[in-house]
């Protein structure tokens, strides 16, 4: 029964949590945006923080999200000179912000200055280069 399969999981997550792996990440073929959901920066922080702003209005569910993950991440991790906020869209509370940037479809990224005015959208799996070029407009600002 399923007692078994539990079983086996728990196994496998104590072997990968040895090795310093997470379970969820290496289930989903290495997908970074669970990685990149629980680093991020709250939303309230970013935006009391004087630093730019990078949201990134994604979805759990969204295979676009998914894909680009690992690129983003690595985007992210090269400019710790702003604040990169994931913003899950089937989270209610993110409603008004999602209108007020005119977000309708995922992903979507928006790119914010230090005074927090939006400088540069994105939408869809972004390469690298569109996302340092978005970055360098709201650093540079």
């Amino acid at each position: 029964g399923a007692g078994g399969v539990g079983g086996l999981g728990a196994q496998a997550a104590a072997a990968l949590g040895a090795l310093g792996l997470s379970f969820t990440l290496a289930l989903s073929g290495g997908d970074e945006l669970a990685a990149m959901a629980a680093e991020s920066v709250p939303l309230q922080d970013a935006f009391a923080s004087p630093q730019p702003v990078v949201l990134e209005f994604y979805g759990r569910d969204c295979a676009q999200c998914r894909e680009s993950s690992a690129r983003m991440h690595a985007v992210e991790r090269a400019h710790p000179e702003v604040s990169w906020v994931m913003v899950d869209a089937r989270d209610e509370k993110n409603r008004p912000l999602w209108e007020k940037l005119g977000v309708d479809e995922i992903p979507h990224f928006s790119f914010l200055d230090a005074s927090k005015t939006l400088r540069a959208t994105e939408i869809g799996a972004i390469s690298s280069g569109q996302a340092e070029a978005g970055i360098e407009a709201i650093v540079a600002g």
